[in-house]
């Protein structure tokens, strides 16, 4: 035990210290490739829209447009951003463009021009008819009796509840000397990350692809990847050598990596993407608003007696909602891991025999520290 290490418990410089301290370090933002490509995404200005109509013939008639990308013109594939086993226990909502917005900001369709200005004049020309729809903007809401259908399920539930029963809450509020009742409200938070998301995508010899990426996960960009667009993973090389900050927020995909390789295979040649700072808030992933409404019993010598939480998880437009009879050792089926901690976190403050805990939950808007830790 007294033999000296070289390493534990001394002090090591870390191995990307100087590049960073010096700006040497490249970024996926940093990466310029010859002949490279500028990809931007045309977005919904509607919440809920369908749309009847979209004419990009002006955009390709642009000097210096080389590729228009509309839902049309890619893989209908439902996906939930990160690859199998973790995409198991998640729901599979979202399509790389859509013909119905589900949020403002969803995006209907892609451009790759030579130049960054010529891509955002081919976006004004793209024009879309829309079909209006009615919209809501809260779990609350959606839950509603007769609030608009989202994605025509049962009041805009997700996955239908599931009940595990352990324990008497009733006679846990009934040995309760105390009865405290509260509503507690969090908001979306967005981490603001220095580099935004940014990819870059270069087709290789072969039919391969050399995919630059500003990832928390690069094996889960290349999973998603192969997944959704249907190429061979190992046809597939994903490089992130240096991250501007991710929290969580970088570890799955939306619409900008597909795109991203979509527009350079079309093409046959580099393309980047990289969103604005707007783009990042709109289009980017979240921590998840909540609504908690909690029930908790005590005894006067402060011994918890009974806990009653209600969640409600918000992610964009999708809602679902799950209820389970908890213990203090029971842990609820993994839907998503956000309500999965929730729950820890509400039976596992304090020592008691009885809980039942009614959770709510959208699927994942995406993870925000501390993430996957089991705190």
């Amino acid at each position: 035990m007294g033999k000296m290490t070289s390493i534990v418990g001394k002090r090591v410089p870390r191995v990307d210290a100087l590049d960073k301290a010096t700006g040497a370090a490249k970024f996926t933002a940093d990466i310029h490739l010859p002949g490279l490509l500028i990809g931007k995404i045309k977005r919904s200005p509607h919440a809920h829209a369908c749309i009847v109509h979209i004419d990009t013939s002006r955009a390709a008639q642009l000097p210096g447009v080389k590729a228009l990308l509309t839902w049309e013109d890619v893989p209908h594939t439902l996906h939930a951003g990160q690859p199998e086993p973790r995409a198991s226990s998640l729901v599979r909502d979202q399509y790389i463009l859509t013909d119905k917005a589900c949020f403002q900001g969803d995006g209907v369709a892609a451009v790759a021009a030579v130049s960054e200005d010529i891509a955002e004049e081919a976006l004004e020309l793209i024009t879309v008819e829309y079909d209006v729809l009615p919209a809501v903007f809260d779990a609350e809401q959606a839950l509603q009796p007769g609030a608009p259908s989202i994605h025509g399920t049962e009041r805009n539930l997700v996955i239908p509840p599931v009940i595990i029963e352990t324990g008497d809450i009733g006679s846990g509020f009934a040995e309760a000397d105390f009865i405290f009742e509260g509503r507690y409200v969090t908001s979306r938070h967005v981490p603001a990350f220095m580099e935004p998301y940014v990819c870059i995508c270069r087709p290789e010899p072969g039919g391969k692809l050399t995919v630059w990426s500003s990832t928390q996960a690069p094996f889960m960009v290349r999973g998603s990847l192969s997944e959704v667009l249907g190429i061979p993973m190992n046809l597939i090389r994903v490089l992130s050598e240096h991250m501007g900050g991710g929290f969580g927020a970088k570890q799955d995909l939306y619409q900008l990596e597909y795109l991203t390789v979509l527009l350079a295979r079309r093409t046959g040649r580099p393309v980047k993407m990289e969103y604005s700072r707007a783009e990042t808030f709109i289009a980017g992933r979240s921590r998840h608003p909540v609504v908690v409404e909690l029930k908790q019993g005590a005894k006067r010598d402060g011994t918890l007696t009974a806990r009653r939480p209600l969640y409600r998880q918000f992610w964009r437009l999708w809602l679902a909602r799950s209820w389970h009879h908890l213990d203090r050792f029971a842990d609820a089926e993994l839907f998503a891991q956000v309500s999965k901690r929730a729950h820890r976190g509400a039976v596992r403050l304090h020592q008691f025999p009885d809980c039942r805990s009614l959770p709510g939950l959208r699927c994942p808007a995406g993870l925000f520290r501390p993430g996957d830790s089991d705190g």
